[in-house]
């Protein structure tokens, strides 16, 4: 349950300012948050019961594939120095 002094707390932490009637709608909210977090407390690894599907691995696998060679890549510019892009220096 979160209290009063929490959400003060949690305000001067975050450097926000609130008043009463804030902070006395944000403890609700914050208490019902944790509330709905503390339910995935109960979840073990092994439950599947919000799987909605029995999808186990979702990444393709890596290929290799045919890309650009360096002049094709640095044709549009009118900045290439040594086989490179070159930028503006930021400091």
């Amino acid at each position: 349950m979160v209290t009063k002094d929490d959400v003060i707390h949690i305000a001067k932490l975050c450097d926000v300012g609130i008043n009463e009637r804030e902070i006395a709608q944000l403890t609700e909210q914050f208490s019902d948050i944790l509330e709905f977090w503390s339910t995935l407390d109960e979840l073990t690894e092994s439950d599947e019961s919000g799987r909605i599907s029995k999808i186990s691995n979702i990444f393709r696998e890596d290929t290799v594939t045919p890309s650009l060679s360096q002049e094709q890549a640095l044709s549009n510019t009118e900045n290439a120095t040594d086989g490179y892009f070159k930028a503006p220096r930021v400091m």
